[in-house]
C-alpha cells in the first residue's frame, strides 16, 4: 500500500504530501466548512495531485492539521513528497493518463470525524484516496490522507 507521510503518535492514518509548509499562520476561509466544501477540497487534492501538480500537494498541506515546524520535520516532509510524486508519475506512466476523479463514499464517522473516499481514474487503471477530516473545535482541518493503487486489490 502507497501511504503519504510520516507515522504520529496514535494516529490512524499517516499524513502527508507536501512540498511547501508555508502558510501556517493564514486565515482559513474553512473554519466552518460545510460538507461540501470538504467534498470539494478532497476533489480538488485528487484531481491536481494526480496530474502530478504541486498546487494538489500544497494545497493538501495547507489543510492538513499537523504542521512540520522543525527543519528536519520539513526535510522528511518534502522528501517524501518527492517519493510520491514520482510514484504517482510512474503509475501514470504504467496505466495512461488521468482521466477524472469519482466520489466514492462521504461519511460521518462521528460529529467531529468525517471520511471521503474517491477513486482517481486512470486509462488503463483506478487509485483509491481516502481522506479524513477532523474538526475539534469548530476547523475541520485533514487528519491523514492516502492512497492506495488498486491492480492487485479491487475495492470491498
Amino acid at each position: 500500500m502507497h501511504k503519504i507521510g510520516i507515522a504520529l503518535a496514535g494516529a490512524a492514518f499517516l499524513v502527508g504530501l507536501s512540498i511547501c509548509l508555508a502558510g501556517a499562520g493564514r486565515s482559513d476561509a474553512r473554519a466552518n466548512a460545510a460538507p461540501d466544501s470538504l467534498k470539494q477540497l478532497c476533489e480538488n487534492i485528487v484531481n491536481q495531485a494526480s496530474r502530478g501538480e504541486k498546487k494538489g500537494f500544497d494545497l493538501l498541506t495547507e489543510n492538513m492539521a499537523y504542521r512540520a515546524t522543525s527543519t528536519l520535520d520539513k526535510e522528511l516532509w518534502n522528501a517524501n513528497a518527492q517519493r510520491q510524486i514520482a510514484e504517482l508519475f510512474d503509475f501514470q506512466g504504467k496505466c495512461g493518463a488521468f482521466l477524472a476523479c469519482e466520489l466514492v463514499e462521504e461519511k460521518d464517522l462521528a460529529a467531529s470525524l468525517r471520511r471521503y473516499v474517491f477513486l482517481a481514474k486512470y486509462e488503463q487503471n483506478v487509485m483509491r484516496w481516502t481522506f479524513l477530516f477532523y474538526r475539534p473545535h469548530d476547523e475541520w482541518k485533514i487528519l491523514g490522507a492516502r492512497y492506495k493503487d488498486l491492480t492487485n486489490d479491487p475495492l470491498p
